[in-house]
């Protein structure tokens, strides 16, 4: 699967006109949309967010009669957002009659004995 390229061209853009020009070729025929294009007046750049290919690019922005070069390209893939995981169910809380039975039929082990009182303490120690 194809993903969107970033282009930055330089182009020797002197005034609005010329900058005018450029988004003109590039959205003759559709070629691309008018939002994906950034042009840097000041920093002589043009950049163009499409599925085609630099040389492409660069020879219909060399309609404008500017001098063109090709500066970078960065290809960004859609990648799908993760799904989110059901969370993990707790455990059921231990209630005292838990506690009483682990006394009856083994010895209680320390997490079971926090885990009874551990509901009791909070109560108490809330304002």
């Amino acid at each position: 699967m194809a993903g969107v390229k970033t282009h930055t061209f330089f182009v020797d853009m002197t005034c609005g006109g010329c900058s005018g020009a450029a988004i003109r070729v590039l959205t003759k025929d559709n070629l691309v949309d008018k939002g994906n294009i950034e042009i840097d007046l000041d920093k002589k750049t043009v950049v163009v967010k499409s599925e085609l290919e630099a040389k492409e690019l660069e020879d219909v922005l060399k309609k404008t009669g500017k001098d063109v070069k090709f500066i970078t390209q960065t290809v960004s893939v859609h990648t799908p957002t993760p799904q989110h995981k059901h969370p993990t169910p707790l455990p059921p809380l231990y209630t005292p009659l838990h506690y009483a039975l682990s006394l009856t039929y083994n010895t209680p082990s320390l997490h079971m004995i926090f885990l009874t009182f551990l509901p009791s303490f909070h109560f108490l120690t809330t304002d």
